[in-house]
């Protein structure tokens, strides 16, 4: 079946944030949390969310790191999504277009969006290029497993909100998605600390660029 993957996360933008919460059963904002832990943010970092959706994480981060003072910058295609971000967090900057300069942020964090990429390596090329030397990639992500998992219980409650296509897409992409080895071989950064979570199949790494 092929995704109009762009249409689908307009399709649930405003419905976005619980309808995670419900399909993870809460879960989806503590291993946010988690993984914004590890980040190894300092202050005065620039620091771009890519994938940001509705930039609950951009919200996650003035949260847990008010006294670090950084710049923050959520980066979504999808208009819908960036227009809920904008009205939520004023104060920060949010782009529907990659008009990022070269070697212009410290640190890159990318939860739950770099499957839906249309071209994966050409995104991580992307980042790769805003990134300062030093700078660092961060990676929350659902990865194929080996080994079988279920996920009926994601098309089950998304009965709830009627919005089954859309959740068809969400097992579709984490089935169909890297390992976490397979992504590892293609990310132009030195990989410097890798987690499995709970369940297994949600892990996070952290990724340098050394040069």
């Amino acid at each position: 079946m092929n995704y109009d993957i762009l249409k689908i996360f307009s399709s649930v933008a405003q419905n976005y944030d619980i309808m995670n919460d419900v399909m993870s059963l809460g879960f989806h904002t503590v291993w946010k949390r988690f993984f914004l832990n590890i980040c190894p943010f300092e202050p005065n970092m620039t620091v771009m969310d890519f994938g940001t959706g509705t930039g609950d994480l951009i919200g996650l981060i003035d949260t847990l790191f008010p006294y670090l003072d950084m710049s923050l910058v959520g980066f979504d295609v999808c208009d819908e999504m960036v227009s809920i971000a904008k009205k939520r967090y004023p104060h920060h900057q949010f782009l529907s277009t990659w008009t990022q300069a070269k070697e212009s942020v410290d640190g890159v964090i990318a939860s739950f969006s770099l499957r839906n990429c249309h071209s994966l390596e050409d995104d991580l090329k992307a980042i790769f290029d805003v990134l300062k030397p030093g700078g660092f990639l961060a990676v929350l992500e659902f990865f194929k497993m080996p080994h079988h998992q279920s996920y009926e219980w994601i098309r089950t409650l998304s009965h709830l909100f009627k919005q089954e296509f859309e959740y068809d897409y969400l097992v579709h992409s984490i089935q169909n998605f890297l390992s976490f080895d397979e992504f590892a071989k293609i990310v132009p950064c030195r990989l410097h600390h890798h987690q499995e979570l709970w369940p297994s199949f949600v892990q996070m790494a952290i990724f340098d660029k050394i040069f």
